[in-house]
């Protein structure tokens, strides 16, 4: 597979960013790479310092059963490269990005919403995602989770908040009294 000028340029830098490891092209206009939880923070000021604003398309995340991956997902005109990191599900940190890269901040709260992973440095971990009523501690994403062992779904595949009833397909209690 032969590489664009700015695929060859983005995968020649990356190569030597420290903290990296295993960085490839996976296909056209696609590369990865993997780096340690500790070393998030450094990699990304590394991709600031030489490209400027970077343009963060997503944070995705994983729960294995074993650990929480998450993939930092960066788009440089059209080339994407995806940073895997692994956290351990007892203690789900990594540092915040938010103050180097735009939009990484709502991002990290979804994470942190649906995951539990607590982007450290970042100042609004207030609830985006999920309602302000949610129970704490409860991560609706996580393997083994107290809504997955609950009898997580009502008809429509839809996640319940624990104890909460399903008056019919679709409807429910919400907390003014009415249905949602």
């Amino acid at each position: 597979m032969s590489a664009s000028p700015a695929e060859q340029d983005v995968l020649d830098f990356a190569q030597h960013v420290p903290g990296l490891s295993g960085v490839r092209a996976t296909r056209t206009r696609r590369l990865e790479a993997h780096l340690s939880a500790g070393t998030v923070r450094e990699v990304f000021a590394s991709f600031v310092k030489q490209y400027g604003p970077l343009h963060l398309s997503a944070i995705s995340g994983m729960d294995t059963g074993q650990e929480i991956v998450l993939g930092y997902h960066l788009s440089f005109g059209g080339l994407v490269l995806s940073l895997f990191t692994s956290l351990p599900r007892e203690k789900p940190e990594v540092d915040s990005i938010a103050d180097l890269v735009p939009g990484a901040s709502a991002q990290e709260r979804e994470l942190h919403d649906l995951l539990g992973v607590v982007p450290k440095g970042n100042a609004r971990l207030e609830r985006l995602v999920l309602p302000e009523e949610w129970p704490e501690g409860v991560y609706p994403l996580l393997k083994h989770s107290k809504v997955a062992e609950s009898n997580q779904a009502d008809d429509t595949g839809a996640p319940r908040l624990p104890g909460e009833q399903v008056i019919a397909p679709g409807l429910r209690p919400d907390s003014k009294g009415g249905l949602s």
